[in-house]
C-alpha cells in the first residue's frame, strides 16, 4: 500500500541526502525539517534514498529524527529496508532491522519476499540477518 509522507518535500534535505552530506542533513533536522518529506517527482523519502545509496550515518540521523521506517512510496514501492537489501548494504539492513523494520516484507505489494531477493543476489549476510529478524 502506498503511503503519503507528512509534508511536502524539503529541497534542501533531499539535495543533502542525495549528495550524502551528513553534516547538512543533521543541521536541517536540528532546525525542524521533517525527516518524512518526500520528493514531489519520485515520491522517495530521504530515508529510502539514503538507505539505497548506502549512507548509514544519514540513515541513523533520519531515524533518530523520527523518519518512518515503514514508509512505502516512490517509483518502486518499497521501504528503506528493501532499498538497502536490493543494493546489498548489510550494515544498513542490520541497523534498520534493529530499529524495527519488518524482515518479512515483500519487495513489491504481492511480490517477492526480501529474503528471496537477497538470496537471488547472493547476499548471504543479509539473508542471515533477515532470517534472524535483526
Amino acid at each position: 500500500m502506498k503511503q503519503k509522507s507528512d509534508v511536502t518535500a524539503s529541497p534542501d534535505l533531499l539535495k543533502a541526502t542525495e549528495k550524502g552530506d551528513v553534516r547538512r542533513v543533521k543541521i536541517l533536522l536540528k532546525h525542524g525539517v521533517s525527516p518524512n518529506c518526500c520528493s514531489p517527482i519520485s515520491g522517495y523519502s530521504p530515508l529510502q534514498m539514503s538507505a539505497t545509496r548506502g549512507y548509514l550515518e544519514i540513515v541513523k540521523a533520519l531515524v533518530k529524527a523520527g523518519a518512518d521506517i515503514h514508509y512505502r512510496g516512490g517509483d518502486v514501492p518499497g521501504t528503506a529496508l528493501s532499498g538497502a537489501v536490493i543494493a546489498g548494504h548489510t550494515s544498513i539492513v542490520r541497523y534498520l532491522l534493529g530499529e524495527g523494520a519488518d524482515p518479512n516484507e515483500d519487495l513489491y505489494p504481492d511480490g517477492m519476499p526480501l529474503i528471496e531477493e537477497a538470496k537471488n543476489a547472493g547476499y548471504s549476510k543479509i539473508v542471515a540477518l533477515l532470517r534472524k529478524g535483526r
